[in-house]
């Protein structure tokens, strides 16, 4: 945590234009210090490795416990730290989720399957209370105040896991697509992390992850000069997706995780500007 926050400073000094997010970065961070009250399956060898030879991420079809107050505060908090709406707005919005009939629970074991059905099904609530969100917005808050729970969970189950083989381009875990790559040590051997868990799994580096194409010719990378050991986005030219990629001696750790997101806003835009999108 501490080795996460100083980069964010030294970010923040580097790139004068994400001082804001990276104050607001910063201060989500303190959430990692309170450890979620929460319970999860404990699967069996047998269990997982019949989920992730079919293709199943662990936590499909399961339901992880989580205290509707503490959520609620969580919830509450993710809202606040993107500084989005007026009084009324953060009220509604800390709502939503009851609004829509679900308690924490239902509501973390329906967005596991679906995120984009429960992003969309807050969205038009919010707008008949004439509060104008994207559903890009809710996804992000969704993300915020599951991520430390599933970062939990994540880590005792990979526990279980380690020793198979993951083949797919999405979490072995939670079946979320991966918020960038690390390229790690000397041999530079690609692994993807996890946007919503953390989960980490080696993958091809000449291999798309979102559609699986192998053609070299319709897989490029994109760079800022002079950055292109440190930085780069993997794209493919097959399905219009892209992943960022850091280089790295070591998994980074959750919090630096998201540091090394905000810190590569950069390939993101340039990304855009060439018509490639996120998972």
């Amino acid at each position: 945590m501490t080795q996460a926050r100083s980069e964010l400073r030294r970010l923040a000094d580097r790139r004068p234009a994400l001082r804001l997010p990276a104050a607001a970065l910063d201060r989500y961070l303190s959430i990692f210090d309170r450890p979620y009250q929460a319970s999860w399956p404990h699967l069996d060898p047998l269990t997982v490795q019949e989920k992730l030879s079919l293709g199943h991420p662990l936590l499909r079809g399961e339901k992880i416990g989580i205290d509707q107050a503490e959520f609620r505060e969580r919830w509450a908090f993710a809202w606040d730290v993107m500084e989005v709406g007026n009084d009324r707005d953060k009220e509604l919005m800390a709502q939503a989720p009851e609004q829509l009939g679900l308690n924490a629970t239902e509501l973390l074991t329906r967005y596991l399957n679906d995120p984009g059905e429960i992003a969309q099904a807050m969205a038009g609530m919010l707008d008949r209370a004439k509060v104008s969100l994207e559903e890009q917005q809710l996804a992000l808050a969704l993300r915020l105040a599951f991520f430390p729970v599933l970062s939990d969970v994540r880590r005792s189950l990979q526990t279980v896991a380690q020793g198979f083989n993951w083949s797919h381009g999405y979490c072995l875990v939670c079946g979320a697509w991966p918020l960038l790559g690390e390229l790690r040590g000397l041999m530079q051997t690609r692994f993807l992390r996890c946007g919503l868990c953390g989960a980490d799994w080696e993958f091809p580096r000449l291999c798309c992850a979102v559609c699986g194409c192998r053609d070299h010719r319709r897989l490029g990378y994109l760079s800022v000069e002079g950055e292109e050991p440190k930085a780069r986005a993997a794209t493919c030219d097959a399905c219009g997706h892209y992943v960022k990629s850091v280089a790295t001696l070591d998994a980074l750790s959750d919090p630096a995780l998201l540091v090394a997101d905000l810190a590569t806003l950069h390939l993101d835009l340039t990304a855009a500007e060439h018509g490639f999108k996120r998972p």
